[in-house]
């Protein structure tokens, strides 16, 4: 199926006007859908040279750049697209979520907590209370991911050990 639907769009490719952009994008699209990136990517860069300030392109190059996880270089084509001010509304929305959707890979946050620990019983031996102050940082890096810190500081105090001899005989141990 696959090999029949590149023979289909190479021969497609040999047929279509250069100069129809329409039937252009339509080819750019099954190349994606076979998938052939390869192909897919030298139609959108002719499509690109020929059609520089065109929305409809600048929108299908960011979109492939996007699936393949490029989101600097999508992001730079969602741009050269707003500056072209599309007419239609939807597009126009469209590209402002996809900016702002890129963007957002960029976040950075802190995540801090406080958590009690307590176990009551005999003190220096079972024991236990303290508490636990986890921190989370993540750092964008790029658009492609997060670096991030994980840091937990503990503080736990399991009270001291009676320093009579009948308690030593009982637990083995003293306190010194």
């Amino acid at each position: 199926q696959p090999e029949q639907a590149r023979e289909h769009a190479r021969w497609l490719s040999q047929q279509l006007p250069a100069d129809d952009r329409g039937q252009q994008l339509a080819l750019l699209r099954l190349w994606q859908r076979i998938p052939d990136d390869q192909a897919a990517r030298s139609l959108a860069e002719q499509l690109l040279k020929r059609y520089p300030g065109d929305t409809g392109v600048l929108l299908h190059a960011a979109r492939m750049e996007q699936s393949q996880d490029r989101y600097g270089e999508a992001l730079a084509y969602y741009r050269q697209a707003e500056a072209t001010q599309p007419s239609d509304a939807e597009d126009r929305q469209s590209i402002a979520q996809n900016i702002q959707s890129i963007e957002a890979r960029r976040q950075s946050w802190v995540e801090v907590g406080a958590v009690h620990l307590g176990k009551s019983a005999t003190d220096g031996v079972s024991s236990l209370r303290g508490w636990e102050l986890p921190a989370v940082a993540w750092i964008p890096r790029g658009y492609d991911g997060h670096h991030f810190l994980h840091v937990d500081q503990v503080r736990l105090n399991a009270g001291g050990l009676r320093g009579s001899a009948a308690d030593a005989t009982s637990y083995g141990q003293v306190a010194a």
